[in-house]
């Protein structure tokens, strides 16, 4: 389909302005990289919900020592995401409170277990271990694969 109508001279057409202003975007998408806000691992994430890191890795350290299968990082937070739910919090704050009500549950389900006569929730147990891994207070122990079930108490 062709138009016999004239442009003024200097004038672009449609497709013509369109083509250039994609072209002019392009370069554009580089600075996203540089703008964008990327979120820390889930790891990392979770090694750092504790406040008392002292604490959690004394804790973290004999939760180690009774259930050493678990003295990985890559187990620790396979068994800490199974807990969260389909979806994991983008925002640390939201996270904290989707992993207290994690801890409740634990305490309704029974899923404790007993350090230094304290009963404490396999998710601040798990939590206070991967804090003494991240800070190298315990060393990881031999690369297991994490299980769906069989937990000990």
């Amino acid at each position: 389909m062709t138009d016999d109508r004239r442009l003024p001279r200097g004038s672009v057409r449609r497709r013509g302005f369109l083509a250039l202003a994609v072209a002019a975007l392009l370069p554009l998408q580089g600075w996203r990289a540089l703008v964008e806000v990327r979120r820390a691992p889930l790891a990392a994430r979770l090694g750092r919900v504790l406040r008392d890191r002292d604490s959690a890795c004394v804790v973290g350290a004999a939760y180690l020592a009774h259930v050493p299968a678990e003295a990985a990082p890559a187990v620790l937070v396979a068994h800490l995401r199974a807990g969260l739910g389909d979806v994991v919090p983008p925002r640390d704050a939201a996270l904290r409170v989707v992993l207290e009500a994690r801890v409740r549950r634990d305490f309704v389900e029974g899923a404790t277990c007993r350090l230094g006569g304290w009963v404490l929730s396999r998710t601040e147990a798990r939590l206070a271990a991967l804090t003494a891994l991240r800070l190298g207070v315990v060393p990881p122990g031999p690369r297991v694969r994490a299980s769906a079930g069989g937990e000990q108490q």
